[in-house]
């Protein structure tokens, strides 16, 4: 797998709104579809997805992904980082998109993060919670850069 930098990639955002007659709300809905299908060939609807989105287009791609899980008929649980109070306009198009879907457990954090109890463990204290699919999304928490898993079983998977 290539990785790519954030500067490349928003280049490469650029050039494909420029070029192709797409605008950036749709570019992001084309690329939540394709995570999407990725997600449902490894893990089927029985699984319990967590996602945690953060307030720039990565939360929003985040929260179309969660949509269209939920859409699938998978158990999704929401967590969006807002500290400081503002979303990306894409951003905020896919939460509006998200709050109208209505069966998606949602928080917004928009002050101090407390987690749920069950992501508390000494399990989940003593290491760092990773992501289990290829594709990473990280937020820094308490100076410390964190990934969260999708969940594999119905359980989360801290690696």
């Amino acid at each position: 797998m290539k990785i790519i930098s954030s500067t490349h990639l928003k280049e490469l955002d650029k050039y494909t709104i420029a070029n192709e007659p797409i605008t950036s709300i749709d570019l992001m809905e084309r690329a939540a579809h394709e995570l999407t299908r990725t997600i449902m060939r490894r893990w089927d609807a029985s699984f319990h997805i967590v996602v945690f989105a953060g307030p720039g287009n990565n939360g929003g791609d985040a929260l179309a992904v969660a949509r269209l899980l939920s859409q699938q008929n998978y158990r999704v649980e929401v967590f969006l980082f807002n500290t400081k109070g503002k979303l990306s306009e894409e951003c905020q198009i896919n939460l509006n998109r998200l709050k109208e879907c209505g069966s998606i457990y949602f928080t917004e954090v928009s002050t101090k993060f407390d987690p749920p109890v069950r992501f508390r463990s000494q399990q989940a204290i003593k290491r760092r919670v990773c992501c289990c699919s290829e594709i990473y999304q990280c937020f820094q928490v308490t100076g410390s850069s964190h990934r969260y898993s999708l969940g594999i079983n119905g359980r989360r998977q801290y690696l």
